[in-house]
This record gives structure tokens, sequence and C-alpha cells, in this order.
């Protein structure tokens, strides 16, 4: 149903929303889209780079949710930490509404929304899937090697880049003529082309031990059917705590994916942070010995984190590109440990060829 749609409002601009208009086709699958931020976020008239600090779009952001309503056959909704309240969210679904507009979901935002809000017939999910394996499926307790080298993007945590890294190399690799099979970490990846992350790994139906054979089940399995020369693999959540309260998935699902499938090339994502080299030693250590493999390349993105112990939520901001390179970038020792951003011109094509060159 959500792929008929010609004009499209979404809400709110995220990062990933901007990410989507930079490194996939997503504006062209459409003949409009108005991009909404709650009045007090982002103002009326801003460039769409003001979400990530990257170079201007000639994209305008809009405050006006009714005019954009008014001028969409569709409005798209996902999650943001930045949207605090879930009555924000309610009150554009009621809107919607009474316009006679579909409603766009992330599971990802339906899961916060819980209970407070009912799914409506003229509602999708965009990332929605089937249960793979139910509880009550043997599983063949057999680990099937993977025929195609495997390219993973994991990261420190949420909201450190791994979905435009994943575009980005999923369009270079494509570029230079590889067939490539994508499983995003990002609830919006099909919206870019991209796989939506196997829900047989992040099943509450599953044990550990299962969700494990699952998900190599799934992705051998879909690798024999549509036969690429290479997958990369979207890891979603963190590789180790960031605060000590709050766990992303308790890193069950980097556990999950690593132990699924040998990786043979790999990008680890970073918060905005002038690490020393004892640093990067620690995390290969994790990488190595938690999970079995060795980091090809790390990217710093310009995301800063911190956690208030006030609310107990994680806290981000975007660092403006020159406080980036002055603070933080220029202050890492970059060649030993193969440390490149994104962020900076020339690099985003340096990291598809260090992984290149690892694969060969």
């Amino acid at each position: 149903m959500w792929s008929c749609i010609m004009k499209l409002a979404v809400f709110p601009v995220t990062k990933d929303i901007a990410a989507l208009v930079r490194h996939s086709d997503f504006l062209q699958k459409y003949k409009s889209i108005h991009f909404i931020s709650p009045p007090g976020l982002i103002k009326e008239g801003s460039d769409l780079s003001e979400v990530d600090f990257g170079v201007p779009t000639g994209i305008m952001i809009t405050n006006d949710l009714p005019a954009a309503l008014a001028d969409s056959d569709s409005i798209l909704l996902s999650y943001s930490e930045h949207v605090i309240d879930p009555i924000v969210y309610l009150n554009v679904t009621e809107l919607a509404r009474e316009k006679k507009k579909s409603i766009l979901f992330t599971s990802e935002l339906l899961e916060y929304l819980g209970e407070k809000y009912e799914l409506q017939e003229t509602d999708a999910i965009i990332d929605s899937q089937p249960e793979q394996f139910g509880d009550e499926d043997k599983l063949d307790e057999h680990l099937y090697r993977i025929p195609v080298p495997v390219v993973a993007v994991a990261g420190i945590g949420f909201n450190c880049d791994k979905f435009s890294i994943q575009m980005k190399l999923n369009s270079y690799f494509k570029t230079e003529g590889y067939k490539v099979l994508c499983f995003g970490s990002n609830a919006l990846s099909p919206l870019a082309g991209i796989n939506s992350f196997p829900k047989c790994a992040i099943s509450s139906n599953l044990g550990i031990k299962q969700r494990i054979l699952a998900f190599n089940h799934h992705v051998y399995d879909t690798a024999l059917k549509e036969n690429p020369d290479l997958i990369i693999i979207g890891v979603p959540g963190g590789i180790m705590e960031c605060n000590p309260r709050l766990f992303e998935f308790w890193e069950e699902i980097p556990l999950i994916v690593f132990s699924a499938l040998e990786v043979d090339a790999s990008v680890i994502s970073l918060y905005s942070y002038p690490y020393s080299n004892n640093f990067f030693e620690e995390i290969m250590k994790t990488c190595r010995y938690k999970y079995g493999f060795l980091p090809t390349v790390y990217n710093i993105c310009n995301m800063d984190y911190d956690f208030s112990t006030e609310s107990e939520r994680n806290i981000f901001s975007r660092i403006p590109r020159d406080a980036f390179m002055k603070k933080i970038f220029s202050k890492i020792e970059k060649n030993k440990f193969n440390v490149l951003s994104t962020e900076l011109v020339g690099n985003d094509e340096m990291m598809f060829r260090k992984i290149l060159a690892e694969l060969e």
C-alpha cells in the first residue's frame, strides 16, 4: 500500500531521514515530500542540513503540520529521541485521520507508543515482517558457512551513524558492479531499498541459542536465493555498555550476529570523542575476544553522547563540523588504527577502499 504513495509528509525530521535523502533514491520515489519538525526543535525554513550539520541540501524544513498534511497523501512517522512526549505523536495521528491521510509507522515507534495507539486498517508498518521461526519450531542445530563475504557495520551504541555507513557502502559496492545483499540496522531501511534486520534475531519468542541459529539460517537461505557477491549486515544496538543504567539490548544483538556469522570485514562507528590509543586497544580486545573479529575501520561520527542521571535518558547532540575537526578528530592518532570519519570529504571512498582491500 505505502509503495503507491506519491506525495509524502515526514515527521519528525531526524538524522536518519537526512541520511536517507543524502545516500539513497528516497527523494526520487515521490512527487513531493514535506519534512516536518515540531516547533522549538528546528525553525521554519531551515535547510535539512540543520539536522546533521552536513552540506546544505536546498530542502527546506517546515513547522506547519496542517499545511504539509493538506498537500500529502500520507505521513511517515518514525521514532526520535528528541520527541520526548508520546502525546506529540498521538496529536499528529489524530490530525492525519481528520484529514483522511494514511499513516506509515516504523515498528520502533509503535513499540514506543505501546497501548497508547491502536493500529488502524489504513495504517501500515514500513518494516513489518513475519516471524521467521515460531517458538515450537525445531531448528537444525547447525551453523552454515555463508558462501560469500560478509561485511558488518556495528557501533558502540545507538545513533552513531551506522545507517548512513550501510547506505554508503551499499552504494559504492553497487557502483563497482557488485551484487549486494544488505540487512539494515535501522527501521527506515526498506525506504532505502535495504532489507529489514531479520526479526528472528530479536524475537522474544526464542532463546539466545535459537536466535543465533535462526539468524544464521535466515542469512544463509537468503544468500542462496539471491546469489549476491557480498552481504552487508547492519548491527542494531551497541557492542558495549555506554552507561551504568541503560544497556543497548544488553549487547545481545551484536552477540547473536557475530556468533551466527563469520565476518570478513567490519566498520565500528564511535561517538564523537578524542579517543586515546589505549581506548582503541580496548575496543580491539572487546571485538576479538567477545565477538571473534577484528575491526577493519573505525568511524568517528559527529554525534556527542551523554547520559542524564536525572531523567535516566540518553542525550545525543550533533557537533558542528569545525568544532568536530578541531576538538575531536585532530586529537586522534588515525593511521595506527585505521580511523576515518565519513563527516569529511573523501573519507567515504577511503572506507570503501579499505573494506574492499580486506575482502580481496
